[in-house]
């Protein structure tokens, strides 16, 4: 099941009420009353396929029950409206803003990478991030760990323990800290190097991802996520303000089950920029335009 944004909104102002009362969700083909056929349509989400599709919404997920009972794009607008009630505040003063950190930080590198430099691995491209931030206004934490060096080897999945760990230490020592990134390499398979152009730079591509804590079996108990909701809104936020003002900058948002430590805070992100086949040019040039989507979102 794929929920489609209309091409036609892009240029438009996306954040407007007006705008999402006619935002068209489908959730195929359980909504497909709710948009105009005629209308072309931009791919928001994509779904693992470990991911439960069920014909019914409980099948997905409590969320995707709200979002028929409540009338779909309603209920998106209202999830807008809950995640932007605590106005993000910048530059305070000797507080600690936006954490970064990188879950698999020793195993994502990019394909022109040299060989053990840290800098040019994705830990490289969340100094980028860092920099970019920063001249944006926000303080910012860059936690470097390489979470998935465990025991002189790789273990992408106790990884995810070890961040959770770190993040948690860190958070305790930074309390005005609400705002998580979690920066990824993505891995597509040789072959398949994709980037979009922006200010006349190669520039690798973003994905977000969200963790929904169930399988096909259902919901996962000890996974729980007071933050689901929350995290699905600010995940969309980025994506919708990066497709008006970055084009082609962003693929659709990946749903998977679990959920991957974005439980911690309602505004957590997974996010993958770029892949195996980008250089590290080209993955640190997105760093830019990352930044800019971020500080429209928290700005408003």
């Amino acid at each position: 099941m794929i929920l489609f944004f209309p091409k036609s909104l892009q240029h438009n102002n996306l954040h407007s009420p007006d705008n999402f009362r006619y935002m068209p969700i489908l959730f195929a083909p359980l909504f497909r009353n709710l948009y105009n056929k005629s209308c072309r349509f931009e791919k928001m989400y994509s779904f693992h396929d470990r991911f439960p599709r069920g014909d019914t919404p409980p099948a997905r997920s409590s969320l995707f029950h709200n979002i028929k009972r409540y009338g779909g794009c309603q209920y998106i607008l209202e999830m807008f409206r809950e995640s932007s009630n605590n106005k993000f505040r910048k530059k305070e003063k000797g507080k600690k803003q936006i954490l970064i950190y990188h879950t698999h930080g020793a195993s994502e590198e990019f394909v022109d990478s040299k060989k053990n430099d840290v800098n040019d691995s994705v830990v490289g491209v969340g100094t980028e991030l860092t920099k970019e931030l920063e001249k944006r206004g926000y303080s910012v934490y860059h936690d470097t760990t390489r979470y998935d060096s465990i025991n002189g080897g790789i273990d992408r999945s106790l990884a995810y323990n070890k961040s959770l760990e770190g993040v948690q230490n860190i958070r305790k020592k930074n309390p005005g800290i609400k705002v998580l990134i979690d920066l990824h390499r993505d891995s597509v398979g040789k072959g398949k190097h994709t980037y979009t152009t922006i200010q006349g730079k190669k520039t690798a591509i973003v994905m977000f991802f969200n963790g929904m804590s169930r399988t096909k079996s259902g919901a996962i108990p000890y996974l729980y996520n007071p933050n689901l909701q929350g995290n699905l809104a600010f995940s969309l936020q980025m994506k919708c303000t990066a497709m008006e003002y970055y084009e082609g900058f962003t693929k659709p948002i990946y749903l998977k089950g679990y959920r991957y430590n974005l439980h911690l805070e309602p505004r957590s992100l997974l996010i993958e920029l770029g892949n195996e086949n980008n250089t590290v040019e080209e993955a640190k040039n997105a760093a830019a335009p990352l930044a800019d989507v971020l500080d429209k979102v928290l700005s408003r």
